[in-house]
């Protein structure tokens, strides 16, 4: 099966994906804040502004890493098509396509 460059590998993350890859890092900046506490034989939601700044650099990281997923999954793609279009333009130049 020869496929053309336009054929898509359907691989595409979504902003639901994002979300969910926020919500999962930032959960678990709040379970990191939550065991820090523990370590230190203090009541384990004590300071509350310390989670919401943990969950928030979390957030962060989730978003930062569904960017590079995206951005590695778009030049995989590229570089599919392109690799697609030399084989063809091999097989036209050997006979081998019509």
């Amino acid at each position: 099966m020869i496929l053309l460059p336009t054929h898509s590998i359907g691989i595409k993350p979504t902003r639901l994906e994002m979300a969910g890859d926020m919500a999962f890092w930032g959960f678990g900046g709040f379970l990191v804040q939550t065991w820090q506490n523990g370590i230190m034989k203090r009541p384990l939601l004590s300071k509350p502004h310390l989670h919401l700044v943990c969950s928030a650099i979390g957030a962060g990281v989730g978003y930062l890493i569904h960017r590079h997923y995206s951005g590695q999954m778009d030049y995989l793609e590229k570089q599919r098509d392109m690799l697609v279009r030399r084989r063809m333009d091999r097989m036209k130049r050997d006979g081998l396509l019509d």
